[in-house]
């Protein structure tokens, strides 16, 4: 991270290197980027710090810069409800600046964050009063709002470990080796308020998926080993049984095998059913 972007514990300033990484101003040139910079203050925040409480003046535009966010609700009976994450990149104080009413979220820190703080008077001047920037964030407000909705849809199911099986899925990236992962997983509490679930279900939840060979840790991250069968556990379609040391698992065809052998089995049942096919007929397979 360069210099800029550095502070002891206090207030930084920003790069324009780094401003260009946002998605918000990525459109813009260096001229104007090197205006924004002047103008934009970064704070650090530790792990469970709250960056903004719900019903705060819309003071700022802010984006993250590094680390994950979260945006928290209550519900009426006083439960907390996670709305979904931000990631870096990606900004959020929008609809205050917009139409000048309280932040309607509070925003807490799900690992160490660095946020980038452009003050209201700023952000109109810089940013709405610029006709690209300006269909620029509608097109993103589409995108939001359309996730948003995805995102409650697959939070429906009944299933409460389908629920932690969706808030992992949507975590999910490919990286250009199209290697699967979860970068720097958020905790269990955050994960638990997202899914609304108690911590306990999530560290259950988890470990199924660990033990089923679905996800496996990999210093601080986790690596996918079967993204299509978490995201069909995520939308309720697949279960996966609490196993023990000597436990097996039932196959769909009610024959016994480990757990990871069902998996691999569920996998690869078109296949072998193709291979036989081919054998009868005797012309080669053809391995999709």
């Amino acid at each position: 991270m360069s210099d800029s972007c550095r502070d002891r514990g206090g207030v930084g300033r920003v790069s324009i290197e780094i401003l260009r990484r946002q998605r918000l101003l990525s459109s813009l040139d260096d001229s104007a980027l090197s205006s924004i910079a002047a103008h934009v203050r970064t704070r650090r925040f530790k792990r469970g710090d709250i960056v903004i409480s719900r019903g705060a003046p819309g003071a700022a535009l802010m984006f993250v810069l590094s680390g994950r966010l979260q945006q928290v609700s209550v519900s009426e009976d006083g439960r907390e409800v996670g709305l979904g994450f931000i990631e870096p990149g990606e900004y959020f104080g929008l609809l205050s600046i917009i139409d000048g009413h309280p932040q309607t979220v509070s925003i807490i820190a799900v690992n160490d964050a660095l946020v980038g703080f452009l003050d209201r008077e700023q952000a109109e001047r810089f940013l709405l009063r610029s006709v690209e920037v300006t269909y620029l964030l509608l097109c993103q407000l589409c995108e939001s709002i359309r996730q948003s909705f995805d995102d409650r849809s697959k939070l429906g199911v009944t299933s409460a470990r389908a629920r932690v099986y969706a808030v992992m899925a949507s975590l999910v990236t490919v990286g250009c080796d199209g290697i699967a992962t979860i970068e720097k997983p958020p905790n269990q509490r955050a994960i638990a308020i997202t899914a609304t679930v108690s911590r306990e279900t999530v560290s259950r939840a988890l470990n199924l998926l660990v033990e089923n060979r679905i996800i496996r840790k990999d210093h601080g991250r986790y690596l996918v080993l079967d993204e299509h069968a978490l995201h069909r556990a995520a939308r309720g379609e697949l279960e996966f049984n609490e196993m023990r040391a000597g436990d097996v698992a039932v196959s769909e065809t009610g024959g016994e095998a480990s757990a990871a052998e069902a998996i691999i089995a569920e996998r690869t049942e078109r296949g072998w059913i193709e291979a036989r096919h081919a054998a009868r007929i005797g012309r080669p397979s053809v391995n999709r």
